[in-house]
């Protein structure tokens, strides 16, 4: 396997063009468990995100509230202005498996994925989040209820990547919560 490393956005989307069978990959807690039990085949190419400056950066803009896609259950969790603003997605982030894996596992992995089981989408939707997608012939904003597809279907194009999570700040005075239900107590 060939793990490309780039430094840049711009990078990141060259290596995708030159390596189409590239998987894209950031903290690999979905992706290592399925390579090491043959679920799916190792691809000969990974580009990491992880290196890539501003992906990880949680930010209030314009928009809302941007969650880059590099940004870390564990980060997300304790962030002061997701716990401020958006109450269930911190949460949502700190249900997230074991600590190893808050510390590891991503946003945008979380949301590419597209599982059903993922613990980040539900609180996305219900603050009417955006996926911004970013390819070569630019970017889209695509709203989270239209982004799954299906099972483990998102609504990413060749030559797409996941950038970010644009979530509008809620109104004063409106407020949420995340339980996680089911009867499962041990890490899967």
């Amino acid at each position: 396997m060939n793990v490309l490393l780039p430094r840049t956005l711009a990078e990141a989307l060259d290596m995708m063009s030159r390596h189409p069978g590239a998987v894209i990959a950031a903290g690999t807690t979905d992706l290592l468990p399925r390579w090491h039990s043959s679920a799916v085949p190792v691809p000969e190419d990974v580009v990491l995100l992880t290196g890539i400056p501003g992906l990880a950066v949680m930010a209030r803009t314009g928009a809302g509230i941007e969650i880059g896609a590099c940004a870390t259950h564990a980060a997300i969790s304790s962030s002061d202005l997701v716990r401020r603003h958006l109450p269930a997605l911190a949460e949502a982030a700190e249900s997230v498996g074991a600590p190893a894996v808050r510390n590891a596992g991503t946003i945008g992995g979380n949301v590419a994925n597209a599982s059903p089981a993922a613990d980040l989408p539900p609180a996305l939707l219900v603050h009417d989040a955006s996926v911004r997608l970013v390819s070569p012939a630019g970017e889209r904003l695509v709203r989270m209820d239209r982004f799954f597809l299906g099972y483990a279907t998102p609504d990413i194009g060749p030559g797409e990547l996941v950038s970010a999570i644009v979530i509008p700040v809620p109104a004063k005075g409106s407020w949420s919560r995340f339980v996680k239900v089911g009867t499962r107590r041990a890490q899967s």
